[in-house]
């Protein structure tokens, strides 16, 4: 019986965090199970025997109401350069090497192999991979973006292209998928084949952009994967993506900045985005099981069937969703948070 309510709490938990970010007053919902109270005021729900607290309000960053302000913010706790390095064109991956931000000695070695990207008065689209996406017809809205940024690999372009589209300024790399990368580029057995031709394919989505391991160091093991790229995919002069990491390790400095405990790439990619940019509009960061019409979203657009994902996630991202909902609001003029359909 006590597993029962555990996991019945957890449902309820995920279920009243899409409420709580979409109404304002409280409310009770009927179950088969009984009746279920939400206390918007102090953020708990009651039932059957159980009660667990929803997200406090003063746990909660609020955003500033200006992207300037989200940038002072942000460079107050790390430097863009120490936020991404983008190693050179020509710099040999077997040269791709990890330079300690913390020592200031090391600083004049950044140029030699990589620079870090400018800020410039540019609109930037940053882009999720919640299932919101499907059939939104975003895909030209957000291609028309001066700067693209996706996460994780995500397939693009083709049959995502309406609701996605296929343009990329940058492409986060998560460590799973860097580990996988590795792997695939020093024994690709049998068993992993498709997983790798797969991988190879995303990683050439970005061909026209950039590869960013977001996590911090590990750039020697950047430099294997694009030295596999470089010889089986962007010989004879095809163009392949730049590879980028970070000096300083993002997940940690975003885990002080927004006080959560495990940010997803989403807040460290919108961290950075506030560095470069001047307009930011988020797509594709929704993170709930049912949307405002309660239709049943997929955790992500590629993967219909993950919906149940949203019951194991470590991030907290329904935390992450109201900074950026209160950023949608209040970020700057041209910022928005779209979580509709654009056409």
């Amino acid at each position: 019986m006590s597993r029962y309510k555990d996991n019945l709490s957890n449902m309820i938990w995920q279920r009243f965090e899409f409420q709580i970010g979409t109404h304002e007053n409280n409310f009770s919902i009927e179950r088969e199970h009984g009746k279920v109270t939400i206390d918007t005021d102090n953020y708990s729900i009651k039932g059957d025997g159980f009660k667990r607290r929803l997200i406090r309000r003063s746990e909660v960053e609020t955003v500033s109401r200006s992207i300037s302000r989200i940038r002072k913010k942000v460079s107050a706790v790390v430097q863009l350069r120490d936020a991404i390095q983008v190693f050179h064109q020509d710099t040999n991956p077997k040269n791709f090497r990890y330079i300690n931000s913390s020592n200031p000695l090391d600083h004049s070695k950044y140029d030699a192999i990589s620079e870090t990207i400018s800020w410039q008065p540019r609109r930037c689209a940053l882009v999720g991979n919640s299932g919101i996406l499907n059939k939104s017809k975003c895909g030209s809205s957000i291609d028309a973006h001066d700067f693209v940024i996706r996460m994780n690999l995500a397939p693009i372009g083709g049959i995502y292209a309406d609701d996605v589209g296929s343009k990329v300024s940058i492409m986060t790399m998560n460590w799973e998928q860097l580990l996988l990368a590795v792997r695939c580029t020093r024994n690709r057995t049998n068993d992993v084949t498709k997983e790798c031709d797969e991988l190879d394919g995303r990683m050439n989505q970005a061909r026209d952009g950039i590869v960013w391991y977001t996590k911090g160091g590990y750039a020697d093991r950047l430099g294997i994967v694009a030295e596999h790229m470089l010889k089986n995919h962007h010989g004879n002069g095809k163009r392949g993506p730049r590879w980028a990491y970070s000096p300083r390790v993002m997940q940690g400095i975003c885990k002080t900045l927004w006080k959560n405990k495990n940010p997803s790439t989403g807040l460290i990619a919108f961290s950075l985005a506030s560095l470069i940019c001047d307009e930011i509009s988020l797509f594709g960061f929704y993170p709930f099981e049912k949307d405002t019409l309660n239709r049943t979203i997929s955790y992500h657009y590629y993967e219909p069937h993950s919906s149940k994902l949203f019951f194991y996630n470590k991030h907290r991202m329904p935390v992450e969703f109201r900074i950026f909902k209160t950023f949608g609001k209040h970020g700057s003029p041209g910022s928005q948070l779209v979580i509709q359909p654009c056409a």
